[in-house]
């Protein structure tokens, strides 16, 4: 997406602080991350599978209500 002189990046998925790798290429791109959305998943990764997995029932419809509104925030600011 252009705007102006300015390229715009959304990444919903990966936040920048925990993959730095991401921020860097959309730095080298010239470009700029224009916001970064996150909830919770359920998850039966190494021994949270013994568990029975963690955060059962997630992404739910608050999380997928919660996704549209940054996604709206960001088309209206752009």
């Amino acid at each position: 997406m252009h705007h102006g002189n300015t390229k715009k990046v959304l990444d919903a998925i990966a936040v920048k602080r925990k993959i730095p790798l991401i921020d860097a290429a959309v730095r080298a791109k010239s470009a700029h991350i224009a916001g970064t959305f996150g909830c919770l998943g359920f998850d039966t990764f190494g021994l949270f599978k013994l568990v029975g997995g963690i955060a059962k029932g997630r992404p739910n419809q608050e999380d997928l209500d919660s996704a549209l509104r940054f996604y709206e925030a960001l088309t209206v600011s752009s």
